[in-house]
């Protein structure tokens, strides 16, 4: 039976089981007596009582899916997730970003057949979080004393908790998880503006206003994914001009996919409501030629040589010369890009 009062329920997620579970009895200390119930997609929580919970999200299942799924009104309709926290090992936080072992091969339960590797897995939790706690690193390296400001770049808008105590992670149950922003965190799209520091992790931004030739760009694919740990953001093809495509790159591992039209291929008179059904991370800036078409990419890593990154991507754009025959001819027709993406061709070629 379910009281008036929702439950307020703080979820815990991460890989790294020892960081998970040292902020799990942290917050036990914090709020005595607490009851710790273990997420599982197949098998429902029990409906809230009213008291606090925390609800511990183990290895790689997806901390968005556990707060969906507990949240569901048909599951537990007096449920108010306070935050999201995910534990990271400072020890070992590096080296599993910077991964390409599969999340299976390292045993961490997920759905079944999950693709993704270790790094994937660790870059949607961080992501998703709104709270980063950062365990162990009093007996961290040098190169694992660099995952604060790694984390700090990877989502700006995370409170990072170093060492959390209890008396550092009481008020987290008096706290309120914003749901729809951490959905905006994982689109790719739209990246996270990095925050202001002279931190060794840094974050480059790519950011034109003229098309990609897509064969050249496909070419320079592998060196780029060298690059960072992460890299996310938007691109405009000139075989697809009317098109932006998202594009998401985890180590050697790429994604990308279509995103719908950009505005300015829209009639003036829809854009304010396609906009707006973009989101609140939808937002950016008006080119005065372009309208929003422009290449943006973050990139974030450790000690990336920026200077040639940005030259490469540079040297992918159509020269001025090339851009005069394309507005005359119309998009380029050779796209390696065009059979990996799913739907088809678009635009006319």
């Amino acid at each position: 039976m379910t009281t008036g009062r929702p439950t307020r329920t703080l979820v815990v997620s991460g890989i790294h089981e020892n960081a998970r579970r040292s902020v799990v009895r942290a917050l036990r200390e914090a709020v005595p007596g607490i009851p710790v119930l273990r997420f599982d997609p197949a098998r429902p929580l029990p409906s809230g009582s009213g008291r606090p919970r925390i609800v511990e999200v183990p290895g790689g299942i997806d901390p968005a899916v556990a707060v969906e799924t507990i949240t569901a009104p048909a599951a537990s309709p007096h449920t108010a997730v306070t935050a999201v926290v995910a534990a990271v090992d400072g020890r070992r936080c590096v080296g599993d970003l910077l991964s390409d072992e599969t999340a299976r091969a390292r045993g961490l339960r997920g759905e079944a057949g999950d693709p993704r590797t270790v790094a994937e897995v660790l870059l949607r939790q961080i992501d998703y979080a709104d709270h980063l706690a950062l365990v162990e690193t009093g007996r961290s390296g040098h190169r694992d004393r660099l995952c604060g400001p790694l984390l700090n770049h990877l989502n700006p808008a995370a409170r990072i908790l170093t060492d959390p105590a209890p008396a550092d992670l009481a008020p987290l149950f008096s706290g309120r998880f914003d749901g729809v922003g951490a959905a905006s965190r994982l689109t790719p799209a739209f990246p996270p503006v990095p925050p202001h520091t002279g931190e060794p992790a840094v974050t480059v931004v790519w950011r034109r206003f003229r098309p990609l030739h897509p064969e050249r760009f496909y070419e320079a694919l592998d060196e780029m994914t060298e690059a960072g740990v992460h890299s996310r953001g938007r691109l405009w093809l000139a075989s697809m001009p009317d098109t932006m495509l998202a594009w998401e790159a985890v180590g050697p591992s790429v994604s990308f996919e279509r995103s719908g039209p950009w505005l300015a291929a829209l009639p003036a008179s829809v854009r304010p409501l396609a906009a707006s059904l973009r989101g609140p991370s939808g937002t950016f800036d008006w080119h005065p030629r372009t309208g929003d078409r422009c290449q943006h990419i973050a990139f974030t890593g450790l000690g990336a040589d920026s200077a040639h990154l940005l030259a490469l991507l540079d040297s992918c754009m159509l020269t001025e010369e090339e851009v005069l025959a394309w507005e005359k001819d119309g998009p380029l027709c050779d796209d390696p890009f065009r059979p990996l993406l799913e739907g088809g061709g678009d635009e006319r070629c």
